[in-house]
């Protein structure tokens, strides 16, 4: 549990609506690092801008970028 409470989709800006409701497209939930980074719009806008240029870059192939998940998320202790 975050220490700091994640806002929900109904205490967000409107502009901030397009970030929860595309993590909502992929993975069916907005996880908890985007309600914490949406009190502050510029940190939301981007880390998302990171993770799509990431993403886009073709650097990483798929198979690693989940095992580079995967490592991180053991690391902090996330149970999935």
């Amino acid at each position: 549990m975050p220490r700091i409470r994640p806002l929900t989709e109904n205490e967000i800006s409107s502009d901030m609506q397009v970030f929860f409701e595309s993590q909502i497209e992929k993975t069916g939930v907005v996880f908890n690092s985007t309600g914490i980074q949406a009190y502050c719009p510029p940190i939301l806008k981007g880390m998302n801008a990171l993770a799509h240029g990431i993403a886009q870059s073709g650097q990483l192939e798929p198979s690693l970028q989940r095992l580079l998940n995967l490592k991180a998320a053991a690391i902090i202790g996330c149970p999935f």
